[in-house]
């Protein structure tokens, strides 16, 4: 079960994150941004302009007329947002309006209400409520993902996981890559699944899941194609698996049902007949390209978080780095080379000088402080090395891609002077679709990561020197 789960996926997940990646890039026009810190907008308050909602619990239930940017541990959205939203936490609730896109990433994301264009999901479990309307595509990447009847999806859907049960009513075609399908509703046209083969062992699997930590999900599906007799397919059904699943489908779909034999081992080149006579030749490629691509929206999802606390807690660090490195480019690559060098170089000497301490008063003392000195130091200097590399790899980037989008913006319109947030979304998209090119997104980051690196140290030492000059 645990092969098969690491496979699924590899048709969805490259398409998922790529139009995620498109979407958020087609950012409406530029305007400032208001940072909200209590989480709470009141039923009567209105916002003209785009807004950053975070709190432990976050409560949107006004009208935001722009994008709104939230998260917490629960958030609820039941306002109204002339805009495209993106949302995470543990548990987002959404049962007001969404006049643009939903973006939401978390544990259990509970939607039932509208969605005026396309919806993104990628966490544990969505589902989508009797109520919930989506006005363009839905694209899904989770562990289960379920759609209630009355529950409408007038375009497309394309979901990866190790679930999807359909109840609701999906407009044109369904596409999955599951280890269990489940559908009960309506779908316009095409249903093309890669799913999962019952097993024996089943059972031990489904019992496992059930008391593992996916506390949001009251359903497991056993693996595998479950089409009830209720179920309507406009168009044809195509599925991949390793056995027919003839059993499975309990209902005809109007354009008949093929069979495609998947090979059941990762990387088995094989081609062989089926009942149906279809020859199908086919790499598995699925383990690889679902850690590939949720590396590349893990790395999107973070600097996007951190970009938004940057610009909230410390804007005028990172602008002023940015600002920097757009000065003096070649100093900031020097130094940055200096500064990685010094700091790998110190934290290895502070180890070696933490143990010999550690073991001198250790035999002062009969090794009666040895294991303090031990914990004390070896806390703070892994706190100073988590610090340095944190910002080795994650600050610099911010800074560079400020740079980025702010010159990019610039160039149609050069009196912008709005909120940073958005030319760095902007320059993160730039440098996630760089940094995922294999070999070449290697040499990317480390340049960028050196430039970074400069740019910082050269603000920290001109403010220490202006420090000394005051005193």
């Amino acid at each position: 079960m645990n092969a098969k789960m690491r496979t699924i996926g590899g048709r969805v997940l490259p398409v998922f994150a790529l139009v995620s990646m498109l979407a958020l890039g087609s950012a409406q026009t530029v305007r400032a941004t208001e940072i909200d810190k209590d989480g709470r907008v009141g039923a009567d308050e209105v916002i003209d302009d785009d807004l950053v909602l975070g709190n432990d619990v976050v409560d949107m239930a006004g009208t935001v007329n722009g994008n709104l940017i939230t998260g917490g541990t629960d958030v609820t959205i039941s306002g109204t947002v002339n805009g495209d939203v993106i949302a995470g936490g543990s548990n987002v609730t959404i049962t007001g309006t969404v006049n643009g896109n939903l973006f939401a990433m978390g544990g259990d994301i509970q939607l039932d209400g509208t969605v005026e264009d396309s919806l993104f999901f990628g966490g544990s479990s969505l589902n989508l409520g009797p109520n919930a309307k989506v006005g363009g595509n839905a694209y899904g990447a989770g562990f289960s993902i379920s759609a209630q009847s009355g529950s409408v999806i007038p375009r497309d859907a394309a979901f990866a996981g190790y679930q999807v049960i359909l109840a609701g009513e999906v407009g044109r075609d369904v596409r999955a890559a599951v280890g269990a399908f489940e559908l009960t509703g309506k779908v316009g046209r095409n249903v093309s699944v890669d799913v999962g083969e019952p097993q024996d062992s089943n059972e031990d699997d489904l019992f496992w899941m059930q008391y593992s930590t996916f506390p949001h999900i009251s359903r497991i599906v056993p693996a595998g194609l479950h089409i009830s007799s209720e179920a309507v397919i406009g168009g044809k059904l195509d599925y991949y698996s390793a056995v027919e699943q003839v059993s499975g489908i309990r209902s005809a779909p109007e354009g008949g049902v093929v069979y495609h034999y998947r090979a059941p081992d990762d990387g088995d080149w094989s081609i062989k007949d089926v009942k149906s006579n279809v020859k199908v030749r086919m790499f598995d490629f699925g383990g690889m390209l679902m850690n590939y691509v949720f590396g590349v929206i893990r790395e999107f999802l973070t600097l996007v978080l951190l970009g938004a606390l940057a610009v909230w807690l410390i804007p005028s660090l990172l602008t002023k780095s940015a600002g920097i490195l757009r000065d003096k480019p070649l100093p900031s690559l020097g130094w940055g080379i200096l500064v990685l060098i010094v700091g790998l170089v110190g934290l290895v000497l502070a180890c070696m000088l933490v143990f010999m301490l550690g073991l001198a008063i250790g035999v002062v003392t009969l090794f009666g402080l040895m294991s303090a000195v031990f914990g004390i130091g070896f806390s703070a200097v892994g706190l100073s090395g988590a610090l340095f590399l944190a910002v080795a790899q994650y600050g610099t980037k911010l800074v560079v891609a400020l740079l980025l989008g702010d010159a990019f913006i610039r160039l149609f319109r050069k009196d912008y002077s709005a909120s940073a947030f958005w030319p760095l979304l902007l320059g993160i998209l730039m440098l996630v679709f760089v940094d995922a090119i294999p070999i070449l997104g290697t040499v990317f980051s480390l340049f960028v990561a050196l430039l970074g690196l400069g740019a910082i140290w050269i603000l920290f030492r001109n403010w220490w020197q202006s420090r000394g000059v005051k005193a």
